[in-house]
């Protein structure tokens, strides 16, 4: 979940960053292109037409198809070639037209690529003949470049890790790892309307840690915070490798449980109890969890109607003595009618 998560994010980011440079690209080379046609100069002014039609087109396949990572290396592998043969035509100053495409390759298409394509541009420029004046200028132009593409890819490794800890931060809960609210709601809104779509059987948890209160009073927060972690740790070795734990709050947390019948719901909230029940423990002895959990159903008109029933499903089961799990009914019913629960062992 993590991996796919970041990527969405990533993808947002890789989006903005080829609409930046498509735009920036279409825009300051329309200008030379009109002179040079109204100049006679019909090569270079075709050539440069060209490249704005090819940049505007792939903005437009990017931001309405999606696919984001063959436009970008599309993107990067078209600047890069139109450099080498505008280099042909305009001479050497086309040198000033490559810093900013060595920078773009970097950020646009990922580290490896963007620097491939930067070497392969540094070489080809290097060894054109007639664009440099003497044997210094073409080191003096090597070497800048070089230092150029050194410094966008540093900028690039620290940008991308600086990203991936903001993401972290935003989507997962710092303390135990477990996806945080923010996330929660996006992939139960997500789910949920993908579920009611295709008339899929999903099921969600809502899980509290009894009496956690007492442990945070007694032995400090400290120890409140290691059982969380514990719990959090304990719960993955059960659940399946689709299923998913978010902490929403304190001592509280959610499982999304996807392509769950009834009885397997039963089951499987049965085993994680046990699981828990046998294992869980803070300073003072073994700690217990109440689980109140639902079925999707066409009465669920929102997400947030499918999880407030397992949250009543919760009460039940706390009302009821907790350490055991509560099924909210499927079908649409006064509280507390119709639960199947389980007392503790």
């Amino acid at each position: 979940m993590k991996r796919s998560l970041f990527k969405f994010h990533g993808q947002e980011f890789r989006l903005a960053l080829v609409m930046f440079f498509g735009t920036c690209g279409v825009l300051a080379i329309l200008p030379f292109a009109l002179w040079r046609l109204s100049q006679g100069q019909w090569l270079a002014g075709t050539l440069d037409a060209g490249l704005i039609a090819a940049l505007a087109g792939l903005v437009w396949v990017a931001k309405r198809l999606g696919r984001i990572d063959e436009v970008a290396r599309i993107m990067v592998v078209l600047t890069t070639i139109a450099c080498l043969v505008l280099a042909q035509v305009n001479g050497s100053l086309i040198a000033y037209w490559c810093f900013p495409v060595l920078v773009s390759n970097l950020l646009l298409a990922g580290r490896s690529f963007g620097l491939a394509a930067n070497l392969c541009l540094i070489a080809g420029l290097v060894m054109t003949t007639g664009l440099h004046a003497d044997a210094a200028q073409r080191a003096t132009f090597a070497i800048t470049a070089s230092l150029l593409t050194l410094y966008a890819y540093l900028y690039a490794v620290m940008t991308d890790k600086q990203r991936d800890k903001l993401e972290s931060l935003a989507t997962f809960d710092e303390l135990t790892g477990a996806g945080n609210r923010r996330m929660m709601q996006i992939v139960l809104a997500e789910k949920f309307a993908h579920a009611m779509r295709y008339k899929l059987r999903y099921a969600v948890a809502v899980v509290d840690l009894d009496h956690f209160k007492v442990v945070n009073d007694t032995h400090g927060h400290e120890a409140g915070d290691e059982v969380l972690k514990q719990f959090v740790t304990l719960t993955q070795q059960v659940i399946r490798a689709d299923d998913r734990l978010y902490r929403m709050g304190g001592e509280e947390f959610v499982l999304f449980l996807p392509h769950t019948e009834l009885v397997d719901l039963v089951a499987f909230l049965d085993r994680l109890q046990g699981h828990l029940r046998s294992r869980l423990a803070g300073p003072s002895g073994p700690v217990t969890v109440s689980i109140g959990a639902a079925m999707i159903h066409d009465g669920d008109h929102a997400w947030n109607d499918w999880l407030a029933r397992a949250d009543e499903a919760l009460f039940r089961a706390k009302r009821e003595g907790r350490d055991r799990f509560c099924i909210a009914p499927v079908r649409a019913a006064p509280v507390g009618c119709g639960i199947v629960a389980r007392d503790a062992a």
